[in-house]
């Protein structure tokens, strides 16, 4: 994948994610800027997911730790390279967590 092609997919992906926010109507604040997703929450905790052009993976900084998510072009989704845990998936579950609200995003 060409770096071109790594920051198309990557735009894609940040505004798939913000799409989905818009739908759940979450209670939470975000903002998407510069392939940075920060998430924030009325607990003040921060989730950043960032784009990291060199290793071509999208990663997310969390409480608990890091995560780095890296595109599988068969499946068409963003796979954590240990856990092969799906993006959307893992933001839903981190999001209910730090908000106290069932959120289910997709990238649909």
């Amino acid at each position: 994948m060409t770096e071109s092609e790594f920051n198309h997919l990557v735009d894609q992906t940040l505004e798939q994610i913000e799409d989905a926010l818009d739908r759940s109507n979450v209670d939470f604040d975000y903002q998407n800027a510069d392939g940075l997703f920060t998430f924030e929450y009325e607990n003040g905790v921060k989730l950043i997911l960032s784009r990291q052009t060199p290793v071509t993976q999208l990663w997310l900084a969390t409480p608990k730790g890091a995560l780095h998510f890296e595109y599988d072009a068969g499946r068409k989704k963003w796979l954590d390279d240990k856990t092969k845990a799906e993006l959307f998936e893992v933001l839903s579950a981190h999001s209910s967590e730090q908000s106290g609200e069932n959120i289910q995003l997709t990238s649909h």
